[in-house]
């Protein structure tokens, strides 16, 4: 049975590879139809209404938020120790807004710079949201302090 998947693999690659640009053309054509795009989008939506089960459970198997929040740690090249030094001496506070994580909803954020990709501390969602907004500029923030002072 395996041997046979693996010769009906081996020759789908190979009708794609000698057929390659009438393929592509084909599905860019079929594609760039709308009603083709929606007539699957409902399809899709069908069938996770008929199989709400097999799509939570599928849900839940994906999505650890322990899983996810150490991949995210990984990526600023910290681990879940050096998040809680952190934490720790910035007693639960977000760095910029004072707001302490007991009210929020969300874990505070590691902040980084992204230029030299290194870290600065941990804020709140909403004060994260508006640096990213600032692009990270130091004279858009300082222009926007002007115009809240009213110079």
């Amino acid at each position: 049975m395996a041997r046979d998947k693996e010769k009906h693999k081996a020759t789908k690659r190979k009708y794609y590879e000698e057929h390659k640009e009438k393929i592509v053309e084909y599905r860019r054509i079929y594609n760039s139809d709308p009603s083709h795009k929606a007539r699957h989008n409902e399809k899709q939506k069908e069938w996770a209404r008929n199989n709400a089960e097999k799509v939570r459970e599928s849900n839940r198997k994906r999505y650890n938020p322990e899983d996810d929040r150490k991949r995210k740690l990984k990526r600023y090249g910290i681990t879940p120790d050096d998040y809680n030094f952190m934490f720790d001496a910035q007693n639960g506070y977000c760095a910029i807004c004072g707001i302490h994580q007991s009210k929020l909803k969300k874990p505070l954020f590691v902040d980084h710079d992204h230029k030299k990709n290194k870290v600065r501390g941990l804020i709140c969602h909403r004060c994260n949201f508006a640096i990213g907004l600032f692009d990270d500029s130091i004279d858009n923030l300082l222009n926007a302090i002007k115009y809240l002072k009213g110079e």
